[in-house]
């Protein structure tokens, strides 16, 4: 049995800070703002549009450079059991079991990133970091099983026969393995679109029960009536992604028989 427990912060990652420039970045964000008409590099007047105007607008500037300040933060925790049993009577085994959490504004692989993601307030951090993540998989269950049947030399059964025999029913093995976790959780934004955000999340209904308890094919595994659009101007609550609704989790058994054949002057 091991407990997991780590906290991390000062994490470099582009979900943290937006595109900063050299220079005037703080005057030029609170003096300029993109008119509504104006459709930037990725087709709208959100964060590209601004780039693109300051970038235009403000000379001379240097460059335009992605400010990966190590602003991110993730919590996690983490109770494992397992069990192994080493090969006796021709059984082994190992078996283990995994409950974790996972919290954080860093939900990335740590490559360059342009964009701060899928964050809805990148100057509030600290509530952000209280997310679930979008990787986290609170139960975890996984192991493997061999056990070498008993025929051939040196076996319970038929362990007199001769080489030839002792090639077609020795060396014989039945092998499994098992992996069970729950799925990752959804996320689920509002519709609402602001100058400046990249996202912005829904807000839920009070006393509504996400989960419809289901993962049954072509059924939704969330009740949408939970979830609605804030008030114009105004940020959601439901955060990033939502622990209690989660994608179908992974459930797979492999079985396999294997044959050991040696040759040689040693594989008698």
């Amino acid at each position: 049995m091991n407990w997991v427990q780590s906290h991390s912060y000062h994490l470099q990652s582009g979900f943290s800070r937006p595109i900063s420039y050299r220079g005037q970045h703080a005057e030029l964000c609170s003096e300029w703002k993109v008119p509504s008409t104006y459709n930037g590099y990725w087709g709208g007047a959100g964060p590209g549009g601004r780039e693109s105007l300051l970038i235009r607008r403000q000379k001379p500037v240097r460059s335009a450079a992605f400010s990966g300040v190590p602003l991110g933060n993730s919590d996690y925790k983490s109770m494992q059991f397992s069990v192994t049993r080493r090969a006796a009577n021709g059984l082994s085994l190992m078996a283990s079991y995994n409950w974790s959490r996972t919290h954080g504004d860093v939900d990335s692989d740590f490559q360059e990133q342009w964009w701060t993601g899928s964050l809805q307030n990148t100057y509030d951090l600290k509530d952000e970091a209280k997310d679930i993540s979008d990787f986290d998989e609170t139960h975890i269950v996984k192991g493997y099983v061999i056990y070498n049947l008993p025929f051939g030399r040196g076996k319970q059964l038929a362990s007199n026969v001769n080489s030839l025999a002792n090639d077609f029913i020795g060396g014989w093995s039945l092998d499994g393995d098992f992996h069970y976790d729950t799925g990752t959780p959804i996320s689920v934004h509002s519709s609402n679109s602001y100058q400046g955000f990249n996202a912005v999340y829904a807000n839920i209904v009070p006393g509504c029960k996400l989960n419809t308890g289901t993962h049954k094919l072509f059924q939704p595994l969330f009740n949408p009536a939970c979830f609605k659009n804030p008030a114009a101007a105004q940020l959601g609550n439901a955060g990033n992604y939502q622990s209690e609704v989660r994608n179908p989790g992974l459930a797979t058994e492999d079985l396999g028989v294997h044959k050991n054949l040696a040759m040689g002057p040693d594989g008698r």
